[in-house]
């Protein structure tokens, strides 16, 4: 099967792909030469399924400035999302994302006796301390 056609597409023409890594998350490195370094996720391409972390995976790019001197200056490359993994906040290790659904009302207050004016809303949790990430 053709995994262009296993992932479907909205109207515009875009994948529908989820990623449960956002930018901003505090992440560790499970696999590849920085394994175990623990860093901040930059940007996220779910398309490609990569991610682009803070001094992880050090390229250096060069280019030419109008002298035709040749500078050097590292830049970040992407890595595979299969390889990164969302830091506990608890417990600074390994975890899995899960999500909770809270009825928050207007007012901020929680679970009020009113269904009226409650909106629900995702909340990410650390599968293994269950705080909010």
């Amino acid at each position: 099967m053709n995994i262009k056609r296993s992932i479907k597409s909205n109207s515009n023409g875009r994948s529908n792909v989820k990623c449960k890594i956002k930018t901003g998350d505090k992440v560790i490195v499970i696999a590849g030469d920085s394994k175990g370094q623990k860093t901040t996720v930059l940007e996220v391409w779910p398309q490609e399924q990569k991610v682009i972390l803070k001094d992880v995976n050090l390229r250096n790019k060069k280019t030419r400035d109008s002298n035709g001197a040749v500078t050097r200056k590292p830049h970040c490359y992407p890595i595979h999302i299969s390889n990164v993994a969302i830091l506990d906040p608890r417990f600074d290790t390994a975890t899995k994302v899960g999500l909770q659904i809270s009825d928050i009302s207007n007012d901020g207050e929680q679970n009020s006796a009113n269904g009226d004016k409650r909106s629900k809303k995702k909340i990410r949790i650390a599968k293994r301390s269950s705080e909010q990430i």
